[in-house]
């Protein structure tokens, strides 16, 4: 098997280079490799920001079976969106062995807000166009020109699409879950400019909530306004990257500010404001929030938290002597992914316009 893997991801390289690298004897785009680039920019039309994958699993599913393949539909459920909420992965192979030895994986949605797609004849842009449709399109493309030349049999590879990737993480989870066999390989496609990637990082998300006490707002000094007292934390919270160990190999651990609410009305003094930072840990999560708790989880009014699990840094496999290496600042689905397999990540684009307008 691990002959068709080296053949397959060379491939899938090759097929995304014709976006990706532009021949001198061709000006657009979408002549280069037609199908891919129609592939492409029909799933960009899709719009299937988190929670709401449907127009774009409905896409790619029919398009998956109008190529001959066999495709599952796998319900995700979600207790904190609604019950008529109709999510699902995507599962796919050819024929009838499902129990496939390598998969092909990415995420079918994307950060809002979505817009349509756009070219200038040597670039293609879009909500998900580099995370994670266009790693999407290069493998879907590199299986059926395979699977045309044949390469593939019946149980080398399946495609895996799952949703809810960049905000609940339930689409892998739910088939993990669901696993009956062990999977040989997986290949995770993201932004990784078609390096290898040797690693990514974990990650914590930190709720913070700041308490007042209410007052008229024309008369301030009878209250204590909780947004402030939240913009006084926040910088303390946010230099404690200075502090942070330092991993040889997965890299610094970085926080950011994500989001920021608080009052009610304009003429009330807000009592209550939140706040969500997310931290990119290179060393195990415990071990940066077991600092953030001991440097500043005493503040008076203010309440920190984690929201969801945690995850730690990963390292990936790779394939030596092949496509050049790097280390990834960023997470994927595959921190749910607990099958002890070989694992890898590589894709199209850079995490550097990933959820960029």
């Amino acid at each position: 098997m691990r002959t068709y893997l080296l053949c397959l991801l060379p491939w899938a390289a090759a097929v995304t280079a014709a976006v990706l690298q532009p021949r001198q004897d061709v000006g657009n785009v979408s002549l280069q490799h037609p199908e891919l680039f129609s592939l492409h920019w029909q799933m960009l039309e899709q719009n299937s920001t988190s929670g709401f994958e449907t127009p774009m699993v409905d896409f790619l599913s029919g398009y998956l079976e109008e190529k001959g393949l066999t495709v599952e539909l796998q319900p995700v459920q979600n207790p904190i969106l609604a019950y008529n909420v109709r999510r699902q992965n995507i599962y796919a192979y050819m024929g009838t062995n499902r129990t496939c030895r390598l998969i092909m994986n990415s995420h079918t949605d994307v950060v809002p807000p979505w817009y349509p797609p756009s070219d200038n004849d040597t670039d293609i842009f879009g909500r998900g166009a580099n995370d994670a449709k266009g790693s999407i399109a290069a493998q879907v493309i590199a299986f059926l020109e395979l699977q045309d030349a044949g390469v593939l049999r019946d149980g080398d590879v399946c495609l895996l699409y799952d949703v809810g990737e960049e905000r609940y993480g339930d689409g892998m989870q739910t088939f993990v879950d669901s696993l009956t066999w062990k999977p040989e390989f997986i290949m995770t496609g993201e932004p990784t400019e078609s390096f290898q990637a040797t690693g990514h990082k974990g990650s914590i998300n930190i709720n913070v909530t700041a308490i007042g006490e209410t007052a008229h707002s024309s008369v301030p000094q009878y209250g204590r306004n909780a947004i402030l007292e939240i913009m006084d934390f926040l910088p303390k919270l946010l230099d404690l990257t200075s502090t942070f160990p330092l991993d040889s190999f997965h890299g610094n651990t970085t926080l950011s500010l994500s989001s920021i609410t608080g009052g009610t009305i304009s003429n009330q003094v807000a009592d209550r404001a939140m706040a969500v930072v997310n931290s990119r840990v290179g060393v195990p999560a415990k071990q940066i929030w077991d600092i953030i708790t001991s440097q500043v989880g005493d503040v008076p009014n203010i309440y920190i938290s984690r929201i969801g699990d945690s995850s730690n840094p990963l390292a990936m496999d790779v394939i030596e002597g092949w496509r050049p290496k790097k280390i990834m600042p960023y997470g994927t689905d595959l921190g749910a992914w607990t099958v002890d397999n070989l694992k890898f990540l590589m894709g199209v684009g850079s995490i550097a316009t990933a959820h960029s307008a």
